[in-house]
């Protein structure tokens, strides 16, 4: 399992670069895979930048991600705050 992982972790960003950065699925893709990973610090890290990123329009899914992903770590304060933003 963890070598498909890694393998799609490539191939989002592969894609991304092809892109370069302007697909919002890309980003969901990677934050994804880096979660399930257990990656989590670096999912985090991963949506700051797709936020920064995405379109005004685009960024819900993005900060829902964020805050899945707080939340997940026991940080409820900061995953709450990603919805206020």
């Amino acid at each position: 399992m963890q070598r498909k992982l890694n393998a799609a972790v490539e191939n989002a960003t592969e894609c991304l670069e092809m892109v370069m950065g302007g697909s919002v699925s890309a980003w969901k893709l990677l934050i994804l895979v880096l979660s399930a990973q257990q990656n989590l610090q670096e999912a985090e890290a991963v949506a700051d930048i797709a936020i920064d990123e995405a379109e005004k329009d685009d960024q819900l899914d993005i900060l829902r991600l964020k805050a899945q992903i707080q939340a997940s770590r026991g940080q409820f304060k900061p995953a709450v705050e990603s919805f206020r933003v």
